[in-house]
C-alpha cells in the first residue's frame, strides 16, 4: 500500500511539475520498495506462507483436525472395493460422503489432500480399473456394455479416460491383453 501510495505522490507531483516534492516522493518510494524487498528476502518463508494461504478456494487452517482419516480412508476403500458405488453413474461427492456418514467437505478434502486426486478423478481410476479387468476377463462383452457396467454414461467418454489411462483405445488394449 505505501508503495501503490508513493507511485501516486510521484506522479502527482510531476504532473504539477513540483521538483522538490517529486525528490521528496520519489526518495520515500525507492525506500519503500527497498523495504518491501528486503522485507520479503528476510522473511521469505513467511510471505510464502501468506501467498499460499491466499490463494483463492483454499482453506485457512486445517479442516480435518481432530477426524481420524485413516480411518475414513479405510471405510471408503471398502466401500469402493466391495460395494463397488463407482458402477453407479449418478455418484455424487455428496451420495458417497452418506454411505461414509461423514461432510462431503471432508470427503473432498480427504481426497483432494491425502489422496491427492478429486472425487471424479477418484471415481474414473476405479471404473477404469475394472473396465481393464473386464475387457480381458469377458472378452465376449461389448465395449460399450463394459463401459456401461462400470459406470460411465457414453462411450466417448469411456473411450477418451481409457486412452489418457492406458495409451491405447479399448478396443487394442483388449487385443494386445487377450493375445498373452
Amino acid at each position: 500500500m505505501i508503495v501503490a501510495i508513493s507511485f501516486w505522490a510521484v506522479w502527482y507531483t510531476h504532473y504539477f511539475n513540483n521538483g522538490v516534492m517529486l525528490v521528496i516522493f520519489s526518495a520515500i518510494n525507492c525506500i519503500s520498495i527497498l523495504g518491501c524487498i528486503l522485507f520479503s528476502h528476510r522473511y521469505a518463508e513467511l510471505v510464502q506462507a501468506v501467498i499460499k494461504q491466499a490463494k483463492p478456494g483454499k482453506k485457512f487452517g486445517s479442516q480435518l483436525a481432530g477426524v481420524d482419516v485413516e480411518e475414513i480412508i479405510g471405510r471408503l476403500m471398502k466401500i469402493v472395493e466391495s460395494d463397488k458405488v463407482y458402477r453407479d453413474p449418478e455418484i455424487t461427492v455428496q451420495s458417497l460422503s452418506n454411505m461414509l456418514k461423514i461432510s462431503a467437505d471432508h470427503l473432498s478434502l480427504i481426497l483432494n489432500e491425502k489422496m491427492k486426486m478429486n472425487f471424479r478423478t477418484f471415481i474414473n481410476c476405479h471404473r477404469l480399473k475394472e473396465a481393464k479387468r473386464l475387457l480381458i476377463d469377458e472378452a465376449e462383452a461389448s465395449i460399450l456394455e463394459i463401459a456401461f457396467a462400470v459406470g460411465f454414461n457414453s462411450k466417448s467418454s469411456f473411450n477418451t479416460l481409457f486412452y489418457k489411462e492406458t495409451g491405447l483405445p479399448p478396443r487394442e488394449y483388449r487385443k494386445k491383453y487377450l493375445k498373452k
